[in-house]
């Protein structure tokens, strides 16, 4: 099995504008690797949305190494799709209009294009919903545009950055326990990264890393994938 990514003694810290220093990461290491769903844990503020974007390529690390298939990553982790925490979507744009953005770079042919977008509605349940706008949706299907979105990009590693954290309870374990089900009926990406819960799969986590106070409290630790079922 390859490395797509690996954290070699990572760490990041922000200056604040009162002078203060602030240690979010300290010495981080861990791999993601093909056909993995590994469970980033940690209490709120414990650095698990930094480690993200760090790997992503959006922020750099203050020390360490961010390795993208054993090669050192500059810049933009081109191999990663992102769902955020947050909704993210442009109100005036569909549906439709809001998943297609995210291809607009793409050399698709008109034909293949709508098609991609079309499978990814339907993998996450929205058919019917292509015209609608976001103020006419639930949150929970604001969220699965998001999951269609990242999904129609068709990178082989997609983060989720506790995309369910802003819905309510009930709202929340309906969309985790089926976005695992989307998520295992789409072949567009080889390994999942999620934070936050380790549901995300419905119990199908492979592995997990937990963060403290953003310490590293035991490494990417790898489970039988038919047996993973990992408790926060």
């Amino acid at each position: 099995m390859s490395t797509l990514i690996e954290l070699q003694h990572v760490s990041k810290k922000f200056n604040l504008d009162s002078g203060v220093e602030l240690r979010v990461l300290e010495e981080v290491n861990l791999t993601v690797g093909e056909n993995e769903f590994v469970a980033l844990l940690g209490p709120s503020g414990s650095g698990k949305s930094t480690c993200l974007r760090i790997m992503g390529g959006l922020i750099e690390s203050t020390s360490g190494s961010v390795l993208s298939h054993g090669k050192a990553l500059r810049g933009i982790n081109n191999d990663v799709a992102m769902v955020f925490q947050s909704f993210a979507l442009f109100p005036w744009e569909t549906v439709y209009q809001n998943i297609a953005l995210a291809m607009n770079s793409s050399d698709l042919a008109p034909a293949e294009f709508k098609s991609r977008v079309k499978k990814v509605i339907d993998i996450v349940g929205l058919e019917g919903f292509e015209e609608a706008y976001p103020r006419e949706l639930s949150g929970g299907m604001k969220q699965r545009v998001g999951i269609a979105r990242a999904l129609a990009m068709q990178r082989p590693i997609l983060f989720l950055d506790e995309p369910f954290s802003s819905l309510d309870i009930l709202s929340a374990d309906t969309l985790r326990a089926g976005s695992g089900e989307d998520l295992s009926r789409s072949k567009d990406c080889d390994s999942i990264f999620g934070t936050g819960h380790p549901q995300y799969s419905g119990g199908r986590v492979h592995g997990q890393t937990d963060l403290g106070d953003g310490h590293q409290s035991g490494s990417h630790s790898k489970a039988d994938p038919e047996r993973s079922a990992v408790s926060a």
